[in-house]
């Protein structure tokens, strides 16, 4: 998906920062100019900015921004900036003007609707009208004047109205429904769903599912759960936003800003009795890396230059530095780092570090992590070890060891066991391309050790999958399709099970296409309860200088959208670091 803050460009954080600074001195505060920096700068930028802002004034930004910028500002124009993003250009964000108009009472309402005409210098009632249509206009037309609070007919006879409406007869006569569910205030609504069970037997919910679809069901359906429970419509809504392909960040973030000073503690509280789990940490999943304490951002970024000035490269203080920080406390350093030496410490980074550094040190350091600690991240062994070349191989070994004193393979064989072990063993020891048997032959050892037997011969799929070149692999599995009639994958998923299925399926996806095995580890990464970093980022630094294009297209003509919005997306989801709406 494509963001609605992207970097900007030019970008200058030391004028940002001053401007920032410049509008919240002296008395009054500049809400204009904050909105302008804040909302037109990536996350990144923002945090170069708070680095810097921090460096020159000796103040923190955030604290500033929370002393400075009242509710008005978090609630009401924040909002109204969410509903005029939602109506701009092709196509409505229907949804969000449900869940921003449908939950309103008639004061919130009201300050909302002057607050958008002073701003946008349009009725929202107007441009709403000509981005919305039917009944859904009709009854957010109705929301928008405010007339909520104005009938004052008995619950039983509003119940019997929409029993009437609906139920009683052949077809809906919205009108009705829209009437009592724009009028009718939340306590009085509440009445009027009891009676309604009483009189029909069904719930209102029930009721509005069969008789109304599309977006007028959506409206009304928001207006009965927030009736209900408000806290349970933002917390099933939250829950929407931060499940399924990416996040919906816009929707996070402006339940928890318009929300925060209203009932976001009894939001938490139902969120976690509805899906067992915090609100916390489903926003900001347990990271690897965690805030460093102390922290001595000025300190960080004199080290880092030391290590990079002169002859050489202390690249074991880079990586203490930049590992053991969190992304706020590297921006900060960032941000410090260029005020201070008037460089750009990521063009640094580049021109000093070479691949090695990227590359075989970092698959190390995974290879380590995956293997330290109480259980072993198999996957992790299987994407780096099974998609290696003898030369590749052979480097990371002689790197790990030198690194931790300690022969990879000795270790390995420590955390992992069984055929599983066996193979990885094989790989790491560097017999790939070691076998000189025609193709043909190794598929029919294949074949006998699987498919044309009772059980399976671990140790023949071992020796071929770990000695065989990935030229003459898939050479052989082209020839067991033809002797089998099943592809080598079928064979695999029906004779072997667990970390084994996984280190045999990871070889075949990379002899077949290393780039679609490299895009499928990526949208595994970013799909789930969280984004997968450690994954993300080493494969997208490991294969930067060998294929990541190849695996950008891959993963586009897979997937249907860039790797790049998937990773803009996931990263939005995970990193809750941005300190204001935008």
């Amino acid at each position: 998906p494509v963001p609605t803050v992207k970097d900007a460009s030019p970008f200058d954080a030391a004028q940002d920062a001053q401007v920032l600074r410049s509008a919240m001195k002296g008395f009054g505060t500049n809400e204009e100019e904050i909105i302008d920096v804040l909302a037109g700068r990536s996350n990144q930028q923002r945090q170069t900015i708070r680095g810097i802002y921090e460096a020159e004034f000796e103040r923190d930004l955030v604290e500033d921004l929370k002393d400075e910028l009242g509710g008005k500002f978090e609630d009401v124009i924040y909002l109204c900036k969410q509903l005029h993003a939602a109506m701009a250009g092709i196509g409505t964000e229907e949804a969000t003007l449900v869940e921003i108009l449908c939950t309103k009472s008639n004061e919130e309402m009201a300050q909302i609707v002057a607050a958008y005409e002073e701003r946008y210098q349009r009725p929202l009632a107007e441009q709403m009208c000509s981005e919305t249509s039917g009944f859904f206009r009709r009854l957010l037309t109705l929301i928008v004047t405010g007339v909520r609070d104005g009938l004052s007919t008995p619950a039983k006879e509003q119940a019997a109205q929409l029993y009437s409406a609906g139920e009683a007869k052949l077809g809906t006569d919205e009108e009705v429904f829209n009437r009592i569910m724009s009028h009718a205030s939340f306590p009085q609504l509440r009445l009027v769903f009891e009676e309604y069970k009483e009189l029909s037997g069904q719930t209102i919910e029930q009721a509005i599912k069969h008789e109304m679809s599309d977006e007028l069901h959506e409206a009304m359906m928001a207006i009965v759960e927030c009736v209900q429970s408000p806290a349970a419509f933002f917390a099933n809504r939250l829950y929407k936003a931060m499940n399924g392909a990416g996040t919906d960040d816009a929707t996070l973030i402006r339940i928890i800003v318009s929300r925060s000073e209203i009932d976001l503690e009894t939001i938490k509280q139902e969120f976690e009795r509805i899906y067992n789990r915090t609100l916390h940490s489903a926003v900001v999943p347990v990271p690897t890396v965690k805030d460093a304490s102390p922290f001595d951002a000025a300190q960080d970024a004199q080290v880092l230059r030391s290590a990079m000035k002169g002859f050489g490269t202390n690249e074991e203080e880079i990586i203490d530095v930049l590992a053991g920080r969190s992304n706020q406390q590297r921006q900060t350093i960032r941000g410090i780092y260029e005020a201070e030496f008037e460089r750009d410490l990521v063009e640094d980074l580049k021109d000093e570090l070479g691949g090695k550094f990227e590359d075989v040190i970092y698959l190390c350091k995974q290879l380590h992590a995956a293997m330290a600690g109480i259980g072993t991240e198999e996957a992790t062994l299987v994407e780096i070890l099974c998609t290696k070349s003898n030369e590749e191989m052979a480097q990371i070994v002689a790197a790990y060891e030198e690194r931790y004193q300690r022969p990879l393979a000795e270790q390995m064989c420590s955390e992992t066991s069984g055929f599983f072990r066996r193979l990885l063993t094989l790989i790491v020891t560097g017999v790939r391309d070691g076998l000189s048997t025609p193709a043909k032959e190794q598929a029919a050892q294949l074949y006998s050790a699987g498919e044309a037997k009772l059980g399976t011969d671990e140790e023949v799929f071992n020796r071929i999958m770990s000695h065989a070149s990935f030229p003459q692999l898939r050479l052989v599995f082209e020839e067991y399709k033809e002797l089998s009639g099943q592809t080598i994958e079928q064979a695999i998923k029906h004779e072997m099970s667990d970390e084994l299925h996984e280190a045999m399926m990871a070889i075949v996806e990379c002899v077949q296409s290393p780039a679609a095995f490299f895009a499928n580890r990526l949208y595994k990464a970013m799909n789930g309860a969280g984004t997968d970093d450690a994954t993300l980022i080493r494969i997208i630094v490991s294969r930067s200088e060998i294929d990541l294009e190849t695996i950008k297209q891959e993963f586009e003509r897979i997937y249907n959208r860039t790797l790049h919005s998937a990773v803009v997306v996931s990263e939005s989801r995970d990193d809750r670091e941005c300190f204001a709406p935008g």
